[in-house]
């Protein structure tokens, strides 16, 4: 028969080890942060410049520069993360704000989706896919240690292009919703 405090015991050492795996994971999700931010950056300012003779100016500068201030906050959260220099008991809370961030990044991509993406011009259409699939793609390399993050990058993103395709009502966008 097994002792009831060594069952304790066991349990709580199980416990610390998982916060303590889950705070590295989150450590090295925040690690290459700037990297992720430039390259954020130079993508949204990319895709802007080709859909520059498609979208209105108003609409593409507007977007940029709410995705500028998104990437503002996401290096700020960045710079209080490593000022704190959390321990393990903060992990949770220091893993939340990071998929948050990453879920409003999400929000701004899909926006992008819907805002960049013409009426009756396949090429184009396929250009804002293809350029989700990218930030997607990247974001999958990048976030993948914390569960969620990826996910909370991904579904805002792509989703909003379901409809839009469908919407289009062809042959070929019912193959690509």
């Amino acid at each position: 028969m097994t002792d009831p405090a060594t069952t304790s015991i066991q349990k709580n050492n199980t416990h610390l080890h998982e916060q303590k795996v889950y705070a590295e994971q989150v450590r090295l999700t925040y690690k290459p942060i700037k990297l992720s931010i430039i390259g954020t950056f130079l993508a949204s300012i990319l895709f802007v410049a080709i859909q520059w003779d498609v979208i209105s100016h108003t609409v593409l500068l507007s977007w940029l520069v709410a995705m500028t201030v998104l990437l503002s906050l996401h290096s700020f959260l960045a710079y209080r993360y490593f000022c704190a220099n959390p321990d393990f008991t903060e992990a949770q809370r220091w893993g939340r704000y990071y998929v948050f961030s990453t879920l409003l990044a999400g929000f701004m991509w899909g926006a992008a989706s819907i805002l960049f993406f013409p009426e009756s011009n396949f090429e184009q259409q396929m250009t804002v896919a293809f350029a989700m699939v990218i930030v997607c793609a990247g974001g999958v390399i990048t976030l993948s240690h914390i569960r969620g993050a990826s996910y909370a990058l991904i579904f805002p993103s792509m989703l909003p292009l379901i409809p839009l395709f469908l919407l289009e009502d062809t042959y070929l966008t019912s193959m690509f919703a």
